[in-house]
């Protein structure tokens, strides 16, 4: 999805994230490689990353390479100025507003 500037990337995953993850980063890459075609840059010290679910799952994503650079996923992340957590909850939103 993109809005304005802000370029967003969803994928599904099962449980081990294995196969889909490798799958995420062929994605960012066409992502950035399509942006430097069209002289625009991806910032990967602005990227965050983060993994959702509707279900408690114990398995952790430890990175995601965006641009070559490792990317930490945190327990919540912006979208168009809403936080979200990892169980789609607005409650770290309402919390800050």
């Amino acid at each position: 999805m993109q809005y304005a500037d802000d370029t967003q990337v969803y994928i599904a995953a099962d449980r081990t994230y294995s196969c889909q993850l490798a799958s995420l980063e062929e994605c960012l890459s066409a992502v950035h490689t399509w942006l430097l075609h069209n002289s625009l840059c991806l910032n990967p010290a602005k990227s965050d990353a983060i993994a959702a679910s509707r279900q408690k799952h114990t398995t952790k994503v430890d990175t995601v390479s965006v641009s070559g650079r490792p990317v930490i996923p945190s327990s919540t992340v912006k979208s168009l100025g809403v936080a979200l957590d990892n169980m789609f909850s607005t409650d770290q939103h309402v919390a800050d507003v």
